[in-house]
Formats: C-alpha cells, structure tokens, sequence
C-alpha cells in the first residue's frame, strides 16, 4: 500500500550493531524497475551514538551511496553528526551539521549527488517530550546536494511537557536549479548556494504514554539563491495515538 515506486522495488538489508545499538553498520540495496527504467542503488553507513562528552548525547552517521539508474552511474557521501547537551534537569541544546554530496553536472553520465534510502522520515527528537522533522518543519529536505546547520535550545516544563525552538541554515553543496524532494515549491537561481534559514518552535505534550499532542509553528526566510524573496510559514497540530 505504498507508491508505485516501492511497489515496484525490492528491498535487501543487513544491520549489525552492538547489544546497546550505540554503534552499527549497515547495508540497504534497492532495486527498482518502474515501466521498464531500472534503478539499483546501495547504501553503506556507519553511526554510532555515545555519551561524550559528559552530559552529551552525541551521533555521528556516514554513509557512501552508489548505483545506477539505466546508463547513468550513481554516487556519493552523506554524514550527519552532532551532540546535545543537558543543562541541569530542564534545559538541553543541541548543534548540528548534515553534509549531502551535490553534482552540478548530471548530464555527463555520472550523478554525483548523494540520495538518502527513500525509507527515511527524518524525524526524531533531541532531548524533548515529542519528535518532530530535525531537518526543518517546513523546507523538510531530503539530504542532497546541501549542507544543513542546526542549531537548538529546549526546555521540559514536566517530564511530559518540552518546548523546542530550533533553527536550520541550509546551502546547496553545488549551486543547481532544483532542491531535491522538499516541501519547496520556488526553484534556485542555479548561480548562488546559498537558500536560506528556517526557526521552528515545537511544543510537544505526552499526557499518557500511547498518546502525543504537538504544536508547531515554522518560519523561513529564504537566502540569495531565490529570486522572490517571500518569506513562508507553517503552523499544524498534530495528535498521534500508538498501539
């Protein structure tokens, strides 16, 4: 029950870790054949997840991407790491960096531009009640061509109530006419890398433990790659119940 795509995809993985999951490899292979173009595709990662420094949660994730799709070779590196720290029993913050390989020259045979699984969310959360789109609420990209800062300050009012607000800087790794898979509709100039900035603030409520109650309200403000210079938002509540 899910795109065409997937249904026209098998999938092939092995993850390995210690009993803690706080260190893995893992291998994820998709091949697609979709009204006769063919897509394989094979990402290798590694992540570990460590206490360090003290009063730190902190990760580190790099994976290499290669394939093909019909004559045209595919590639890349994608690495993700970053650390929250605790401040007392309240006040955690957290900073980032997210790194897709980009290629302004897709036409010569070779695609350099790293692609994520087509299996990830991008959600989790960094040290509060609810999770919530860690790439930004209303860009929401996928991590290609670009490198996204993040940088975030939260505060649990109860162990069953948090506020994040959250800001994300993003810039193409190499200046092209398209962000790849976001919630952006306006094109790049394709001549400036730089798109923008996006602050998102996330109140998140667990009353019962089946049960989640979350606001968000996102703001961006998009960068010189842009010809129109209109500022977007977003606002939802959203109310999960899991079983």
């Amino acid at each position: 029950d899910g795109k065409l795509r997937d249904e026209n995809t098998d999938n092939f993985m092995a993850y390995v870790s210690d009993p803690e999951r706080r260190f893995a490899a893992y291998l994820i292979h998709r091949d697609t054949d979709l009204a006769g173009r063919k897509e394989k595709v094979t990402h290798i990662g590694l992540r570990a997840f460590v206490d360090w420094p003290p009063r730190h949660e902190s990760w580190l994730e790099i994976a290499r991407m290669s394939g093909s799709r019909d004559s045209t070779s595919l590639g890349g590196w994608g690495v993700d790491v970053g650390t929250t720290r605790f401040i007392g029993k309240r006040w955690y913050m957290t900073a980032a960096w997210a790194f897709g390989q980009g290629d302004d020259r897709t036409s010569d045979g070779d695609d350099g531009n790293f692609r994520q699984t087509r299996l990830q969310d991008n959600n989790s959360k960094f040290g509060g009640v609810t999770s919530f789109r860690y790439y930004g609420e209303l860009v929401d990209p996928e991590l290609a061509n670009m490198h996204i800062g993040t940088l975030g300050i939260g505060f649990l009012f109860t162990p069953k109530a948090s506020i994040d607000i959250v800001g994300h800087y993003y810039r193409q790794d190499k200046a092209a006419r398209r962000i790849i898979d976001s919630d952006i509709d306006q094109r790049p100039n394709g001549i400036d890398r730089e798109l923008g900035w996006e602050i998102d603030a996330i109140v998140g409520w667990r009353p019962v433990r089946s049960w989640d109650f979350e606001l968000v309200v996102g703001w961006f403000k998009p960068g010189r790659a842009f010809r129109r210079n209109d500022d977007a938002w977003v606002s939802k509540l959203q109310i999960r119940y899991r079983y």
